[in-house]
Protein backbone atom coordinates (compact mmCIF):
# COMPACT_ATOMS: atom_id res chain seq x y z
CA UNK A 1 0.00 0.00 0.00
CA UNK A 2 1.29 3.34 -0.75
CA UNK A 3 -0.04 7.09 -0.46
CA UNK A 4 1.38 9.97 -2.11
CA UNK A 5 0.84 13.72 -1.52
CA UNK A 6 1.38 16.16 -3.96
CA UNK A 7 4.15 19.06 -3.01
CA UNK A 8 4.04 21.10 -5.95
CA UNK A 9 3.53 20.04 -10.16
CA UNK A 10 6.23 18.25 -10.75
CA UNK A 11 6.99 16.55 -6.48
CA UNK A 12 5.38 14.54 -4.50
CA UNK A 13 6.19 12.45 -1.01
CA UNK A 14 4.92 9.10 -0.50
CA UNK A 15 4.94 6.53 2.01
CA UNK A 16 4.33 2.48 2.07
CA UNK A 17 4.15 -0.22 4.04
CA UNK A 18 3.27 -4.12 2.71
CA UNK A 19 3.98 -7.36 3.87
CA UNK A 20 6.89 -9.80 2.02
CA UNK A 21 6.70 -13.54 2.44
CA UNK A 22 9.78 -15.20 0.95
CA UNK A 23 9.50 -19.34 0.43
CA UNK A 24 12.61 -21.46 -0.07
CA UNK A 25 12.82 -23.98 -2.69
CA UNK A 26 12.76 -27.10 -1.86
CA UNK A 27 16.52 -27.56 -1.90
CA UNK A 28 16.95 -24.75 0.28
CA UNK A 29 14.13 -25.69 3.20
CA UNK A 30 16.29 -28.97 2.89
CA UNK A 31 19.36 -27.68 4.01
CA UNK A 32 18.21 -25.30 6.47
CA UNK A 33 16.51 -28.03 8.31
CA UNK A 34 19.76 -30.39 8.60
CA UNK A 35 21.50 -27.37 9.56
CA UNK A 36 18.54 -27.09 12.34
CA UNK A 37 17.18 -23.95 11.26
CA UNK A 38 13.64 -22.70 10.76
CA UNK A 39 12.59 -23.67 6.66
CA UNK A 40 8.98 -22.20 6.57
CA UNK A 41 10.52 -19.23 5.01
CA UNK A 42 10.97 -15.58 6.21
CA UNK A 43 8.40 -12.43 6.65
CA UNK A 44 9.08 -9.10 6.50
CA UNK A 45 6.94 -5.61 7.34
CA UNK A 46 8.96 -3.48 4.32
CA UNK A 47 7.98 0.72 5.66
CA UNK A 48 9.77 3.16 3.35
CA UNK A 49 9.29 7.06 2.74
CA UNK A 50 10.28 8.85 -0.72
CA UNK A 51 10.27 11.41 -3.24
CA UNK A 52 8.61 11.27 -6.58
CA UNK A 53 9.46 13.93 -9.10
CA UNK A 54 7.98 13.81 -12.80
CA UNK A 55 10.26 15.81 -15.91
CA UNK A 56 7.57 17.16 -17.73
CA UNK A 57 4.57 18.11 -15.70
CA UNK A 58 2.85 19.97 -18.54
CA UNK A 59 2.85 16.63 -20.10
CA UNK A 60 0.47 15.44 -17.01
CA UNK A 61 1.63 13.11 -15.60
CA UNK A 62 4.21 11.37 -17.63
CA UNK A 63 7.38 10.34 -16.56
CA UNK A 64 8.68 10.12 -13.43
CA UNK A 65 12.09 9.03 -11.16
CA UNK A 66 11.38 8.36 -7.40
CA UNK A 67 13.37 7.28 -4.36
CA UNK A 68 12.57 5.48 -1.18
CA UNK A 69 14.19 4.38 1.57
CA UNK A 70 13.13 2.63 5.23
CA UNK A 71 13.27 -0.46 6.84
CA UNK A 72 12.60 -3.93 6.25
CA UNK A 73 11.47 -5.57 9.50
CA UNK A 74 11.41 -9.14 10.15
CA UNK A 75 8.35 -11.42 11.66
CA UNK A 76 11.47 -13.30 13.85
CA UNK A 77 11.45 -12.10 16.86
CA UNK A 78 15.11 -10.99 17.24
CA UNK A 79 15.71 -10.75 13.66
CA UNK A 80 15.37 -6.99 13.48
CA UNK A 81 15.43 -4.77 10.31
CA UNK A 82 17.31 -3.99 6.94
CA UNK A 83 18.19 -0.44 5.55
CA UNK A 84 15.86 -0.30 2.44
CA UNK A 85 17.09 1.93 -0.10
CA UNK A 86 14.77 1.87 -3.55
CA UNK A 87 15.46 3.67 -6.67
CA UNK A 88 12.93 3.56 -10.07
CA UNK A 89 11.61 5.10 -12.94
CA UNK A 90 7.85 4.72 -14.86
CA UNK A 91 5.46 6.62 -16.31
CA UNK A 92 2.24 7.38 -15.17
CA UNK A 93 -0.72 7.60 -17.68
CA UNK A 94 -3.79 10.40 -17.32
CA UNK A 95 -6.18 7.99 -17.09
CA UNK A 96 -4.49 7.12 -13.18
CA UNK A 97 -2.51 4.20 -14.51
CA UNK A 98 1.32 3.49 -13.74
CA UNK A 99 4.05 1.28 -15.50
CA UNK A 100 7.64 1.61 -13.74
CA UNK A 101 10.60 -0.24 -13.20
CA UNK A 102 12.63 -0.22 -9.74
CA UNK A 103 15.56 -1.65 -8.13
CA UNK A 104 15.18 -2.42 -4.48
CA UNK A 105 18.33 -3.18 -1.93
CA UNK A 106 18.08 -4.70 1.69
CA UNK A 107 21.10 -4.51 3.55
CA UNK A 108 22.07 -5.95 6.75
CA UNK A 109 24.74 -8.05 7.42
CA UNK A 110 24.96 -8.55 3.23
CA UNK A 111 22.39 -7.83 1.06
CA UNK A 112 19.10 -8.78 -0.57
CA UNK A 113 18.86 -7.48 -4.61
CA UNK A 114 15.83 -7.38 -6.52
CA UNK A 115 14.44 -5.45 -9.59
CA UNK A 116 10.53 -5.24 -10.14
CA UNK A 117 8.22 -4.34 -12.74
CA UNK A 118 5.17 -2.14 -11.32
CA UNK A 119 2.01 -1.73 -13.10
CA UNK A 120 -0.68 -0.14 -10.81
CA UNK A 121 -3.29 1.85 -10.86
CA UNK A 122 -3.86 5.67 -8.59
CA UNK A 123 -6.81 6.51 -7.08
Amino acid sequence: MKYEKPINLDLSVSISAGYTDFNYTKAIKTAISEAGGNSSGENFVPIKVGLKHFFNPQDDPGFFAEGQVGASISTEKGAGAAFIFAPGAGYEFESGFEAGLRYEGWFKDGSLNQIGLKLAYNF
